[in-house]
């Protein structure tokens, strides 16, 4: 969804896009197939409205910063005490006191990377 809701936004003359189109386009792209005939799928993503406006580019953004997160934890003790209340007061204590990307460089103790979400992807 994350192509289809950011190839929409991006388009120069968003009044005259066949979003029918673009979707099937880029279901064969990724897919290798055709979509079903008549599945009409832009008639019930109801996130491309309302106020929602490719909005789910900020799904990506946290999985990169949870497996930046996860990268703390050893292979070996994934359930690492200290390193789970050093989550939970740097974290969750704060609740919403602080902007959420202080509290995360707060927790690593470092600025955020793209790096674990590239291993976990294999690159």
């Amino acid at each position: 969804m994350l192509f289809y809701d950011m190839t929409l936004h991006t388009q120069e003359n968003i009044d005259k896009v066949d979003v029918n189109k673009i979707y099937a386009q880029l279901y064969k792209e990724i897919t290798g197939q055709d979509p079903l005939p008549g599945s009409l799928f832009p008639a019930g993503f109801g996130h491309l409205m309302g106020g929602y406006d490719a909005g789910y580019y900020g799904y990506l953004w946290s999985e990169v910063y949870a497996q930046d997160m996860f990268s703390l934890f050893p292979a070996e003790d994934l359930t690492n005490k200290q390193l789970g209340h050093r989550y939970r007061e740097t974290i969750l204590a704060q609740g919403n006191m602080k902007e959420p990307i202080e509290l995360l460089k707060a927790f690593l103790g470092r600025a955020p990377s793209t790096d674990a979400f590239f291993k976990m992807l294999g690159f």
